[in-house]
């Protein structure tokens, strides 16, 4: 879809895609389909994902191993696609402020 709007409405546009699951993992988990089994829907899944992988500008995945996993995926089509880690959290240096009272939360970024 994201592809289809850039080709058709946004032809200058960048188009990045951000890895944030396991399809392989996940689909078993999902509701079951007496049509397509969890090992297709993971199939299928990771097709699209390398197929928008190969289309972007920019390919991310959170974390080490989805973005090792995601580099391997790519390799046999791509192998000079970079796949960028993006690890969530906090830095260490990021300080409370002070002036936050203990029953307000704040995420700095």
């Amino acid at each position: 879809m994201a592809d289809g709007l850039r080709t058709d409405k946004f032809p200058e546009s960048k188009l990045v895609i951000f890895v944030h699951t396991a399809p392989w993992e996940i689909e078993p988990y999902k509701p079951i389909s007496k049509s397509v089994s969890a090992s297709q829907r993971a199939e299928e899944k990771q097709r699209q994902q390398l197929e928008l992988s190969l289309k972007s500008d920019l390919v991310a995945a959170v974390g080490p191993r989805l973005t090792r996993e995601t580099q391997m995926l790519l390799v046999p089509f791509s192998a000079d696609k970079k796949v960028f880690e993006i690890l969530p959290g906090l830095s260490k240096a990021t300080k409370k402020p002070d002036h936050v009272r203990p029953a307000q939360e704040v995420l700095l970024i």
